[in-house]
C-alpha cells in the first residue's frame, strides 16, 4: 500500500480550484445545455448560453491559472512520489508525473476547444435563427479568451511549461 501523502495544504494548491472549475461547468453550462436538448431546435438556444456564461467560467479559469505557479512548485518538490502515487492508481497508464499533468492541464484543454466546437455548430445553424448572433459572439468571445489572456499579469503557464520540460527530459533519456 502506497504510504505516502501530501499534507492537506499541498493538496489544496496541486488542485487548486478544480472543483469550482467543474461546478462551474456542470452549472452554467452543462446543464443549461442538457436542457436545450429538450427543446425543438428553433428554439434552442446554444449560443446564449455560452455568452451569458462567458465571464463566468473566464473568472474561475483566472484562478485556476493562478494557483499554477504554487501548484508546479508542489508538484517538482513532490515528483518521484507523485509519479509512484499515479503509476499504481492508474495501472493502464504508466505514465506517472505526465499522466497527473495531464489531468491538471484538462481544463486549458477543454477551454480552448469551444471556439471549435462553437464554428461547428455555427456551420449547421439555419441564417435567421434565433440564436446565430449570440452564437457568432460567443465565438469571438471564446477565441479571445485562450489560455495567455486568462493571465493578465503575462506570466507563461508554468504548469505547461512543467509538463514540455518533462516531456523534453523524458524524451532525451531514452
Amino acid at each position: 500500500m502506497f504510504g505516502y501523502r501530501l499534507t492537506p495544504t499541498e493538496y489544496k494548491v496541486l488542485v487548486g480550484n478544480l472543483t469550482e472549475v467543474i461546478q462551474v461547468l456542470t452549472i452554467y453550462i452543462l446543464n443549461p445545455l442538457k436542457s436545450e436538448q429538450c427543446k425543438p431546435v428553433a428554439e434552442q438556444r446554444v449560443g446564449k448560453i455560452f455568452l451569458d456564461n462567458a465571464p463566468k467560467l473566464e473568472a474561475v479559469h483566472k484562478n485556476y491559472c493562478s494557483n499554477h505557479p504554487r501548484a508546479v512548485q508542489t508538484i517538482e518538490r513532490h515528483k518521484e512520489q507523485l509519479g509512484i502515487f499515479v503509476e499504481g492508481r492508474e495501472k493502464s497508464k504508466p505514465t506517472g508525473i505526465l499522466h497527473l499533468l495531464t489531468i491538471l492541464s484538462q481544463p486549458f484543454r477543454r477551454l480552448e476547444k469551444y471556439p471549435l466546437i462553437l464554428l461547428e455548430l455555427e456551420r449547421y445553424i439555419e441564417e435567421f435563427h434565433k440564436d446565430r448572433g449570440d452564437l457568432q459572439r460567443s465565438i469571438e468571445y471564446y477565441k479571445e479568451l485562450d489560455v495567455s489572456s486568462i493571465l493578465s499579469d503575462g506570466l507563461s503557464l508554468p504548469l505547461f511549461d512543467c509538463f514540455f520540460h518533462y516531456l523534453h527530459r523524458k524524451c532525451a533519456l531514452t
